[in-house]
């Protein structure tokens, strides 16, 4: 197996699911390109997009 570099895989975003495990899903710094808290948040902010939308609810966002 030959090992990409980092401009090879920048761009590339993991797999939030696990085969096997139905109602698991991954959010967090290692999920979203560009690691680190934004790419976490970003991760978590569009999980819950995708769970809205598997339970056909509206995804409603709010500012303090």
């Amino acid at each position: 197996m030959t090992a990409l570099s980092p401009t090879e895989t920048i761009d590339k975003m993991m797999s939030r699911t696990l085969p096997g495990l139905g109602s698991f899903y991954m959010a967090g710094q290692w999920v979203y390109p560009g690691a680190g808290v934004p790419g976490a948040v970003m991760s978590g902010r569009h999980l819950m997009q995708i769970l809205c939308k598997k339970d056909k609810k509206r995804f409603v966002t709010t500012t303090p």
